[in-house]
Order: structure tokens, then C-alpha cells, then sequence
């Protein structure tokens, strides 16, 4: 359970951060991504700089979100 939380606690945290830089700074998706990626630490660095391929990463910073 206390995982759990801490997994929720980030995401809630970067999506303040990821609103932040949208409407203050007026920030493409893609510099926020950047941003978030930037400010990684512990466990969420490490799974990011060893278990994804350079072309895992290019694919995360050239997503976009699809509305349906």
C-alpha cells in the first residue's frame, strides 16, 4: 500500500508540474517531458537511464495525446 502511494504521490506531483509549465510558461509538451524527465531521482532514475533503449525514450518524448 505505502508503494502504491508513493507511485501516486509522483504522478500527482508531475502533473502539477507538467500544468504549471503549460499555462504559466506557455511550454510544448515535449519541453515539459524534458523537464519531468530532468528532475528524475532514485528508483524513477534508474528504471529510466537502465531499463529503456534510447529509441524507448524517443518514442516517450515524441508521443502525443490522441483525444477520441
Amino acid at each position: 500500500m505505502h508503494v502504491l502511494i508513493n507511485i501516486l504521490s509522483k504522478l500527482q506531483k508531475m502533473t502539477m508540474v507538467s500544468t504549471a509549465y503549460r499555462t504559466s510558461h506557455n511550454c510544448s509538451n515535449q519541453l515539459i517531458t524534458h523537464v519531468l524527465v530532468a528532475g528524475f531521482t532514485n528508483q524513477l532514475k534508474g528504471w529510466w537511464d537502465t531499463h529503456l533503449t534510447d529509441e524507448d525514450k524517443q518514442r516517450i518524448f515524441q508521443s502525443v495525446r490522441l483525444t477520441l
